[in-house]
């Protein structure tokens, strides 16, 4: 290779160091363009064996930066586990690392292929540049050079000698850049985009027609408008609890006969801040774990044992602060937080928070008189025979418990759960319910008894959210769905308080929504995804420093075992560091020497006798019979496998004379 040829390659790979690294747009990229020149000038001047002994464990540690630099920007991508802000912090001295394992590569490129460190770094950068998306025309234009300096080196590349090789090396390299490009630009851009339109369309296959629909948490109830539901696998929220609970999202109390309305204003209080401190254990250090402050509805001292819930939201697409029924604790990074009279969180600006934490009584009672116009208000007009089996069911003189017990059964009786309901006859859905198709979902099971017991005197509410099952346990969390959205009641019983009832009969329930229950390898994968999302709402809602902290402790046993591992190869690198007059690496051979094997095994195949894979050369060549090969032939062949094999095995680096001699003797 001429030296014009070296230089240009040399070149090459200092532009790409030097777009790679602008790329990024951090404070002190600009000036890795001069280092990368002068690394590119300076380099055949540092070779030798030091080098090759001197790179070695920075080699292996670059393998650890640039596989943890491309695996973060995915995970990044999907779960943002550091706030962008913190994230061009942490690109600083990511960059200055990646650039310096680039520039070390560069500089000892004459005993290192630069596609083992060199390339691997510098378009890792590259990956990270298209996290931080610079503003301006910086990316793009960084992307473009970081190619043509790429296609540069592969035309000028000194283990490119024949013509044949030049284009399948270019395409090799150019798609290698194509990849790195839609990790940093296409998976960032491209997912978030596309993952809603492939849900809704394939919603849209599963539940085909203009009355289907999909399970999930919404703002409004309206029965009679959806004949089929189908179920949708995407979480929602991850629960953090020993007790899973319902957890409330709306109350309603006003029924038109087909939908349940929010009323236009109910009455909440601001809730107290709370000395965390002071709270008996393990309530203290339960809410050191969660970013924001506590808040109180009621003296902890005068409540029973309490249930703890840490509650991870996946989707910003929840309007409300999520939680079980008698709340009594609350730790929230949010302000204005009111507990309104139904019991539901609000705040403001009103909307859920990444992680929150919640202490409550389980099961209730809500003490509380209830509002009866409100509680107890019928529509102005329903089908005569749901009023009949009222009576019927009520009695004479029936406890609200014994009418709780009577209605609840004879729907768990008399109907089933199915996500398919057939259209009734009659305009009252309710009546079509539960006299007709007897068949529907939990929205028509929770109507009828509400509307059952108000006529029976027993003042009842409607309430929508989340039911968290045992069968959503994922390791140490709960992983809730969109098909976990429930309805079900809070009846108030004299004397005791506002209790919860669920109408749906929880074995149909069951043996619908677990026909589709996730495999084994599914769920593995959901634990992980736990701890992303909980890394991530953690970032996002408190201080990264803390967030770090807990991550650190929830993964140290990780952690160990990695830095175990890692140590345990620098030190057997360390002790097998090759000694002066040893074989050097295959990879610290000058590439020509590598050329001689090559075209030995070419000119044994030209001549009828290719070595199989399995036959050391020399041994081969010299069990041939003696008029296989001619004369100057097989001495030629000997000649270049001597070589080789000194400067493979013995690590006697030849002259340049004698390859460009042994060279000239077995032509390309």
């Amino acid at each position: 290779m001429t030296d014009a040829r070296a230089r240009l390659e040399r070149a090459a790979l200092a532009g790409l160091i030097a777009s790679c690294a602008f790329s990024t747009g951090v404070a002190g990229s600009a000036w890795i363009a001069p280092l990368a020149l002068a690394a590119a000038v300076l380099g055949p001047r540092l070779g030798g064996p030091g080098v090759v002994r001197m790179m070695r464990g920075p080699r292996m540690a670059g393998d650890f930066l640039v596989a943890g630099t491309v695996v973060f920007g995915l995970i990044w991508t999907l779960y943002p586990v550091v706030p962008e802000e913190n994230l061009r912090r942490i690109a600083v001295p990511l960059t200055l690392a990646l650039a310096s394992l680039a520039l070390a590569g560069l500089a000892a490129s004459r005993e290192f292929p630069p596609a083992r460190t060199l390339l691997p770094s510098a378009l890792s950068m590259l990956v990270l540049g298209g996290l931080l998306q610079a503003p301006g025309p910086r990316f793009p234009a960084c992307l473009v050079a970081a190619a043509l300096c790429t296609s540069a080196y592969a035309l000028c590349d000194r283990r490119a000698n024949d013509r044949r090789e030049i284009l399948p090396r270019l395409a090799a390299l150019a798609g290698f850049v194509a990849a790195v490009a839609l990790l940093g630009i296409g998976v960032a851009r491209f997912l978030p985009w596309a993952q809603p339109l492939v849900e809704n369309a394939t919603f849209s296959l599963i539940a085909e027609g203009p009355s289907s629909g999909y399970a999930g948490f919404s703002e409004t109830s309206r029965l009679g408008d959806i004949e089929e539901l189908a179920l949708s696998r995407k979480v929602v929220l991850r629960a953090f609890t020993d007790t899973p609970q319902r957890l409330r999202g709306k109350v309603y109390t006003r029924f038109d006969g087909r939908a349940w309305a929010l009323e236009p204003a109910v009455s909440g209080t601001e809730l107290p801040l709370v000395d965390a401190r002071a709270l008996p254990p393990p309530l203290p250090q339960f809410f050191e774990e969660v970013p924001g402050e506590v808040r109180g509805s009621e003296p902890v001292a005068a409540s029973p044992a309490l249930v703890r819930t840490r509650i991870v939201l996946a989707t910003s697409e929840i309007p409300t602060l999520l939680a079980p029924m008698a709340p009594v604790l609350l730790g929230v990074a949010k302000t204005g937080v009111r507990l309104d009279a139904h019991g539901i969180f609000t705040a403001a600006p009103p909307g859920g928070a990444p992680l929150y934490a919640i202490a409550n009584r389980y099961g209730g009672p809500v003490p509380g008189v209830p509002v009866l116009e409100r509680t107890l208000q019928l529509p102005p007009s329903s089908d005569p025979r749901v009023a009949e089996l009222a009576r019927t069911l009520g009695g004479t003189d029936g406890s609200p418990e014994e009418k709780l017990k009577r209605t609840l059964y004879h729907l768990e009786r008399c109907c089933r759960y199915s996500l398919k309901v057939p259209r009734p006859t009659t305009r009252d859905p309710v009546a079509g319910f539960l006299f007709e198709t007897k068949r529907g979902y939990c929205e028509y099971f929770a109507s009828a008894a509400a509307l059952l017991l108000r006529l029976q005197g027993v003042p009842t509410r409607y309430v929508t959210g989340f039911n968290v099952r045992d069968e959503s346990l994922v390791g140490s969390h709960y992983a809730v769905r969109e098909s976990d959205a429930h309805a079900w009641i809070e009846s108030y019983v004299p004397g005791t308080g506002w209790l919860e009832f669920d109408p749906t009969p929880s074995a149909q329930f069951a043996e619908v929504h677990d026909a589709a229950r996730p495999g084994w390898l599914a769920r593995a994968f959901e634990r992980l995804f736990g701890l992303m999302s909980e890394l991530s709402a953690r970032a996002r809602s408190g201080s990264f420093a803390a967030s770090l902290r807990w991550a650190m402790r929830g993964m140290a046993p990780v952690a160990l075992v990695a830095g175990t591992v890692m140590g345990l190869m620098l030190l057997r690198r360390v002790r097998w560091r090759t000694p002066a007059g040893a074989a050097l690496p295959g990879d610290a051979i000058d590439p020509r020497v590598a050329q001689l094997l090559l075209r030995v095994d070419r000119e044994l195949a030209k001549s009828g006798r290719p070595r199989p894979p399995s036959r050391a050369p020399l041994e081969y060549l010299e069990a041939l019979p003696a008029e296989a090969l001619p004369r100057p032939q097989r001495d030629a062949l000997t000649g270049a496998l001597a070589c080789f094999y000194r400067a493979r095995y013995g690590g006697e680096q030849p002259t340049q004379a004698e390859l460009d001699g042994l060279l000239a003797r077995l032509p390309a």
